[in-house]
């Protein structure tokens, strides 16, 4: 067990994208569970971090249990939504059970829980959505995303979601990102096709992991909506990047989800109103900038 002067946390998914970010950003005086699925973490972890591999189909909630921790993060998830949509019954497994075994644990220690959802809970047909709009999901991945979101919020706990927009930034866990794919490829002096009709609130992946730890010492529960500061299209994201690091804009090629012939529903406008976001925390975070792009420049 942890030192008792110490808080801890247990982060699920801590290999993952957001998981790593959330290991390099650890605030003072906390002692931190990583549960690692497919991906390693690098040999050279802060003594404050312990690593422990196990995949949710056979999950050791026992050392999660032994670990007492005051704070769960749960970042893990199936996030594609193709593979979601090919094997339901794992996403079902992954991001509602695993999620509904974390807050009934997180109700038994008296710990506060924090998940990450996804503005994919909507459908896309309006944007500008409020944490109040009800949800209607129309792929299994955002099925199964609400389906953790009322367990959370029924568990019986003060529990936090965050319904995280579309996360961009360098990936620390070895495998590319939608951000990192594209550029690439221009660098390359290779075309890339982006959608004018899909729009979110990009937000900068470390903003984001500094605000979840943020959240997490406050006092702040319910649904709350996490996004950067613009709404964007892949289109427009790709355009601003493009400026920023001097690549050529004419290898973009505009594209909509109809002529893309993709069969899976994807939702268009999933932009959020952020306002209570903005309220919470005091303050908006990072638009795409050289800032947030400089480790890709």
């Amino acid at each position: 067990m942890a030192g008792n002067n110490m808080r801890r946390a247990f982060i699920s998914g801590a290999s993952g994208y957001l998981g790593r970010h959330l290991l390099n950003t650890i605030p003072e005086g906390w002692q931190v569970l990583a549960q690692v699925g497919g991906n390693s973490l690098p040999d050279d972890l802060p003594g404050s971090i312990t690593s422990i591999a196990f995949d949710y189909g056979e999950p050791d909630w026992q050392a999660v249990l032994d670990f007492q921790p005051n704070l769960i993060i749960h970042s893990g998830a199936l996030s594609s939504v193709s593979t979601c949509e090919n094997d339901p019954h794992l996403a079902r497994l992954v991001n509602f059970s695993t999620t509904s075994t974390l807050a009934e644990i997180s109700v038994r220690l008296g710990a506060r829980i924090i998940y990450l959802s996804t503005d994919q809970v909507f459908d896309g047909g309006e944007g500008n959505y409020p944490e109040t709009h009800l949800p209607i999901p129309g792929h299994v991945y955002g099925k199964t995303k609400l389906g953790g979101e009322m367990a959370v919020l029924t568990a019986g706990t003060d529990g936090l979601v965050l319904r995280s927009s579309l996360m961009y930034g360098p990936a620390i866990n070895g495998k590319d990102t939608f951000t990192s794919t594209m550029i690439k490829n221009l660098i390359a002096g290779k075309a890339v096709t982006l959608f004018e009709d899909e729009i979110r609130n990009p937000v900068w992946v470390r903003d984001a992991a500094e605000v979840v730890w943020e959240l997490a010492q406050s006092t702040a529960k319910g649904v709350l909506n996490l996004g950067g500061p613009q709404k964007l299209s892949r289109l427009e994201m790709g355009q601003i990047i493009c400026k920023y690091l001097d690549l050529d804009e004419k290898l973009i090629r505009p594209s909509t989800i109809a002529q893309s012939g993709i069969t899976t529903f994807r939702p268009a406008d999933c932009s959020m109103n952020l306002d209570k976001f903005h309220s919470i925390i005091g303050r908006m975070l990072h638009p795409i900038s050289l800032e947030t792009l400089e480790e890709f420049r």
